[in-house]
């Protein structure tokens, strides 16, 4: 445990250092963030234990493109990179399995699940692509012991007026007067 929160740090502390460098706003080129987040979850599976999950975790994304519009959206060629960093600690409460195997043993073992993305785009004030990957850790069945690693493909195409008001969605009512 001490080892692998040893690791986290000094894996966060060169993207922390990396992060904070002084963008002035005439530098529309580099938007940079890093969030720290953690929390308690409580609730249970389907058809198996009640537990508590505490997590923590870390972020970081970097954006870099040509150019900014006036209303911040990214014009030109760019790239986006991203990677978090997730530890999970699982409590189970009660089992309540009705067959042998269908429910994770008492001690389900602490991990760090890990997920990165990269994009790479081109945009234009009334048109934009862009593609990307975004791989990420995961328990493939209730059962598992060891997370794996699974990956998928993004694409994204927008047409129209990407500076211009947005129209709200159809379900949502028109503001009181």
């Amino acid at each position: 445990m001490r080892t692998r929160r040893l690791v986290l740090i000094a894996a966060v502390i060169p993207v922390v250092f990396s992060a904070v460098r002084r963008v002035d706003a005439s530098d529309p080129a580099l938007d940079a963030d890093l969030v720290g987040y953690g929390g308690t979850s409580s609730g249970g599976w389907a058809c198996g234990p009640s537990a508590r999950v505490r997590y923590a975790g870390a972020a970081a994304n970097a954006l870099i493109a040509e150019r900014r519009s006036a209303s911040g959206h990214v014009e030109g060629i760019f790239g986006m990179v991203g990677a978090a960093a997730d530890h999970e600690a699982v409590t189970l409460f009660r089992n309540t399995c009705e067959y042998p195997g269908a429910c994770p043993d008492d001690s389900i073992p602490t991990r760090f699940l890990y997920g990165m993305h990269a994009r790479i785009g081109y945009a234009e004030p009334t048109f934009a692509i862009q593609g990307g990957v975004t791989r990420f850790q995961a328990w493939n069945a209730p059962i598992s012991t060891e997370p794996s690693f699974g990956w998928f493909p993004e694409i994204e195409l927008r047409i129209g007026n990407l500076d211009g008001p947005t129209a709200s969605p159809v379900s949502e009512p028109p503001p009181p007067r």
